[in-house]
């Protein structure tokens, strides 16, 4: 290694740059070297740009990475890379991710994003100088794109001397623990990628989608960020285990929930665990299921009320499953545990308090967490021009505010709830106060960003568009009142809701109001 290295980390707010370079501050202070960092944020947190500059060696004077003098480039954005290269100097390395983010002024189609990108390379770094990495489906591939920028450091790793354990030992210590694992594999993933020197960035770029993925990976993962104590969130019905092949899956879309029974009547007998089954309404339904053909049952709490209810709901005790426990939190842990030792394959929520059984069901040891964000998908049978079909509501029951990164999330899990259902394509309304962008409006600049995003295909699987206002997403009459011409207007399948508390009443609405047929499931 050189007396002192020089890295210069760019790319954009919610990427995770700056636990990227507090991973390589520590690895390098660790291996006994002098370190020096300096950074600057601009509005990170709303996708501005944002630099770190990091030296090392035997005895570093400044932080500070003049043009010309950086050993490596290492960018998370390609336009980003542009605004930095010339720091590079001339045997130096680019060490790229090849994700495009859209500014905001890009998504309102204000400016334009170059598509050729990579031509501005040739000429400003050596052949060979740039290595183009696919770190978001490097991350994909391992279940959770938020890791990407671990990935990144696994290959940074490879060109300078340290140590694979001193990389390993500073991930765990600078991810919450119930990350690591995760953190760890992307790292080695990074590692482990091969990458060809020999080609020229802008035929490698040519083999990658234009956008990857425009903003969706942070520094860490939490489904409540904001919210560690679970409160507000929904329970329902949970799916999480083996996200989400254990959906079922049909030939043609299922419109109403007696089509749904009628298909579940032809799966495999599962077994619902009742953390809670005091509760009347959940031990009806899973005595309801029981008597259908769909499901078992193994009901936890108090064996003697459990018994007692069952009888005066007119239930047969024979052949049931009944688990005693009296303290809250040991029915939450009981519950998820079964589920987890595959004794189960779905778990109802009963009288256990909703956070108490979400804490359970996310706890990094004993839970049943698989990577991805979870999120609450309310289904509620609506008929409009003379067609019944299942509309979806989300999220109103776990993230409280999610930002862009996890309605992104949210949306593709529902999006995977619409797949089982039968829907090939469904509409995505991202619903806001009206159907016009409002800078000042953070749900309509939101919403304006996943449209684009699915229409340059970083989003797929279904159709979005948004920002829309309720009526205008569900109404044929008001999209023909207002002469809108859109796929999604008017006969949205999925509505993606601002935050908890309009996704929680709206969906309440249904029930109390309309009187609707609903369920739902957290995937």
């Amino acid at each position: 290694m050189n007396d002192n290295v020089s890295v210069l980390i760019c790319g954009v707010g919610g990427q995770g740059i700056l636990l990227a370079s507090d991973v390589l501050v520590d690895v390098a202070f660790q291996a006994g070297l002098d370190v020096k960092k300096s950074e600057v944020h601009g509005m990170s947190q709303r996708g501005g740009s944002v630099v770190s500059h990091v030296r090392f060696g035997r005895k570093v004077y400044s932080p500070l990475i003049r043009t010309g003098e950086a050993d490596f480039l290492f960018s998370f954005e390609l336009m980003e890379t542009l605004r930095y290269i010339d720091y590079l100097r001339p045997d130096g390395f680019a060490i790229v991710n090849d994700q495009r983010v859209n500014p905001t002024y890009v998504s309102l189609k204000e400016a334009f994003y170059p598509s050729e990108i990579a031509q501005y390379f040739e000429g400003r770094v050596r052949p060979g100088g740039v290595i183009i990495v696919p770190a978001i489906k490097l991350a994909q591939e391992l279940g959770n794109v938020r890791a990407a920028n671990v990935v990144m450091l696994g290959v940074l790793s490879k060109f300078l001397e340290f140590p694979e354990e001193l990389w390993l030992r500073s991930v765990e210590r600078n991810v919450p623990e119930k990350y690591i694992i995760v953190n760890l594999s992307a790292f080695r993933a990074g590692r482990n990628y091969k990458y060809d020197v020999s080609k020229p960035p802008l035929e490698e770029l040519s083999q990658v989608p234009v956008n990857q993925q425009s903003s969706a990976h942070v520094e860490s993962f939490d489904p409540g960020r904001g919210n560690p104590s679970g409160e507000g969130h929904e329970a329902k019905g949970s799916q999480m285990e083996n996200h989400p092949t254990s959906l079922i899956q049909v030939s043609k879309p299922i419109r109403t929930f007696g089509e749904l029974f009628a298909v579940v009547k032809g799966l495999p007998r599962r077994t619902v665990v009742v953390a809670g089954a005091e509760n009347e309404a959940a031990l009806g339904a899973a005595l309801e299921a029981r008597a259908q053909g769909i499901a078992d049952a193994i009901l936890i709490g108090d064996e003697f009320v459990i018994k007692r209810k069952i009888t005066q709901l007119g239930g047969n005790l024979e052949g049931i499953e009944v688990i005693h426990e009296a303290d809250e939190k040991q029915i939450a842990r009981r519950s998820v545990k079964l589920v987890r030792q595959h004794k189960g394959e779905i778990l109802l929520k009963g009288r256990v308090d909703t956070s108490t059984l979400l804490r359970a069901v996310v706890d990094a040891e004993s839970g049943l967490r698989t990577g991805r964000l979870l999120s609450d998908v309310f289904l509620f049978e609506y008929m409009s021009d003379g067609e019944t079909r299942l509309v979806m509501i989300t999220d109103g029951g776990v993230t409280l505010a999610p930002d862009i990164h996890q309605k992104i999330e949210i949306l593709k899990n529902a999006v995977d709830v619409a797949h089982a259902l039968g829907i090939e394509q469904p509409r995505v309304a991202v619903l806001s106060a009206s159907e016009v962008v409002n800078p000042q409006l953070t749900s309509s600049m939101d919403a304006a960003v996943l449209t684009e995003m699915n229409r340059r295909g970083e989003i797929s699987g279904c159709v979005v568009e948004g920002p829309l206002a309720l009526d205008l997403a569900i109404s044929p009459e008001a999209v023909r009142i207002k002469g809108l011409s859109s796929e999604v207007a008017g006969r949205a399948d999925i509505l993606l809701v601002p935050n908890i508390e309009t996704g929680n009443a709206l969906a309440k609405s249904t029930t109390y109001f309309a009187h609707f047929p609903l369920g739902h499931v957290i995937v």
